[in-house]
């Protein structure tokens, strides 16, 4: 197959020397036959029998409907496809294996990669992306990614805005509408531009950032709930959330209440294929980092919750009423008392970008479009800092008075208060509330 690049900008992409290559476009641009021309150039200067690579879509419907397909018929000719292994062995020896995000980990254990192809890029997971990475490392091998714009998460925050602000010189960013396509139809574009929201419209024509509709926290904002990292006060108290999960991420979300009844996501813990044994190790260590006074753990594993308490872990069942967590979680988030200390809690953050309620179309003949509950997809995250909060922030907060502090400065208002002492009571409480996420 010969490959005539249609526009410049697909003809720089495709011949880019930079480690990443984002080619973030309209849909029906052309990115998919890119990125197997890509990485075909790529085997052909590494064809040896030592040399693998990767190929990669979101899921095992896209991999075989879009990205397989494109990649057999522009390497058709070079080697077989061997459907129970789910490689392309070449005919010189080298081989390309095919992955998806359903399981993060799929790809671990690939050594002597000289190329990765990751279509759709944009359905990844953050924690994907970071397993990718690292199968890029040892053989510095370039990532080509092509993708349709789903969600402001990863793709846009760590790419394509760190490469905008001049913070990531080894990205090669391509971005393009659907029209620019010669072949694409004008009138399909303008009515597609009509018929859908601006946001949407940027994202599937456009290849353009924008946050995703139907969010179920549309009111986290990153310049409001992201703070840089702080010593805490005396008197806070730590907390922990726990999804369970083995081929799926165990999350733990770590979560510090102030004595201002206010909580910070301090740290997390996210990781696949982590057995029993491992999660108590782990969980012992952030104990001892962070003071965690309990655990609040996903009620599906009560076998688990008896051992870590064996263990010395002081865990409970947490209540797993969605709904009532969502709100709990939603409401903090709205008066301002969730934040999350910046760079400490990467994967959860990027949950917050993708956790959705579903579209009509997405609803089973069984479902009731009254009253959904969010979909079930990469939410590992979501749920562990649901379980601790809803757990936790109900709660009256227990007081805890620093013997170095006086009680006064903690606005408790002494008996026959003088406008004097009124008026430095009433300033120490503001000068609190705002010394608490400096």
């Amino acid at each position: 197959m010969i490959f005539t690049p249609h526009s410049q900008k697909q003809e720089l992409a495709l011949f880019s020397e930079k480690r990443i290559v984002l080619c973030s476009t309209g849909i029906q641009w052309g990115k998919t036959t890119v990125g197997a021309s890509f990485l075909k150039m790529r085997i052909h200067e590494h064809p040896g029998e030592s040399c693998n690579y990767i190929v990669t879509a979101p899921n095992y419907k896209i991999l075989q409907q879009a990205t397989l397909p494109e990649f057999l018929k522009v390497m058709e000719g070079c080697g077989t496809y061997k459907k129970v292994d789910a490689t392309f062995e070449l005919y010189s020896g080298a081989c390309v294996y095919f992955r998806t995000a359903t399981d993060p980990d799929s790809i671990i254990g690939i050594t002597n990669v000289y190329g990765i192809w990751g279509d759709e890029a944009g359905k990844y997971p953050y924690y994907f992306w970071i397993n990718l990475q690292g199968r890029a490392n040892f053989k510095q091998c370039p990532i080509i990614l092509t993708t349709s714009l789903y969600s402001f998460n990863w793709v846009c925050k760590e790419l394509i805005r760190e490469h905008e602000r001049g913070l990531r010189d080894d990205i090669h960013l391509c971005q393009a509408e659907s029209r620019e396509n010669p072949h694409f139809p004008e009138e399909e574009y303008q009515r597609a531009k009509k018929k859908l929201s601006p946001a949407r419209f940027a994202m599937m024509y456009g290849g353009r950032p924008a946050k995703r509709e139907g969010l179920v926290y549309d009111c986290f904002d990153d310049n409001i709930n992201i703070v840089e990292p702080f010593s805490l006060p005396e008197g806070t108290r730590v907390y922990a959330g726990i999804d369970w999960g083995y081929t799926q991420p165990f999350s733990c979300a770590i979560f510090a209440r102030l004595p201002s009844d206010h909580f910070v996501l301090v740290a997390e813990v996210y990781q696949t294929r982590m057995t029993l044994s491992d999660i108590i190790d782990v969980l012992k260590q952030r104990k001892q980092i962070w003071n965690i006074q309990k655990f609040y753990a996903g009620p599906d594993q009560p076998g688990y919750i008896q051992e870590l308490n064996k263990a010395g872990l002081f865990c409970e069942a947490a209540n797993n009423d969605v709904k009532k967590g969502i709100d709990v979680v939603y409401s903090l988030i709205k008066e301002s008392r969730l934040k999350v200390f910046k760079d400490q809690a990467k994967n959860i953050l990027d949950e917050f970008e993708n956790y959705h309620w579903p579209e009509l179309k997405d609803l089973k003949p069984d479902q009731d479009d009254s009253d959904p509950n969010p979909v079930k997809q990469d939410d590992h995250g979501m749920d562990s800092v649901r379980y601790c909060l809803i757990s936790v922030a109900h709660k009256r907060l227990e007081r805890f008075s620093p013997t170095s502090v006086n009680e006064n400065d903690f606005g408790k208002k002494p008996k026959n208060e003088t406008i004097e002492q009124k008026l430095k009571r009433l300033k120490s409480r503001k000068d609190r509330r705002t010394e608490t996420w400096s």
